[in-house]
């Protein structure tokens, strides 16, 4: 879970991250992604991100990568968007 009113928001830089319970590769793992009204997560240009979970979204997640698999929903993946929620994929 990612709050609100932090100094420092997570990025991650490079590698893969993946999401997903019974995932056991990757260069970051987590079981699911939970960011908060108020809060924001972004990833950079070298890294990628497979979801085979749940990404749930009430804040920001910026997706800074031109390649086309710079975030995949795979499998039984689901991203839930709140209404104030943004997913903002940029090249």
């Amino acid at each position: 879970m990612i709050l609100a009113g932090v100094p420092n928001f997570p990025a991650v830089n490079a590698g893969l991250l993946r999401i997903g319970y019974y995932t056991n590769e990757g260069n970051y793992r987590c079981q699911r992604i939970k960011i908060n009204v108020g809060a924001q997560m972004l990833t950079k240009p070298n890294c990628t991100v497979e979801n085979y979970d749940l990404v749930f979204i009430q804040g920001k997640l910026f997706i800074i990568n031109p390649a086309a698999n710079a975030f995949s929903n795979l499998s039984e993946g689901i991203i839930r968007l709140k209404p104030s929620a943004e997913l903002i994929v940029k090249e």
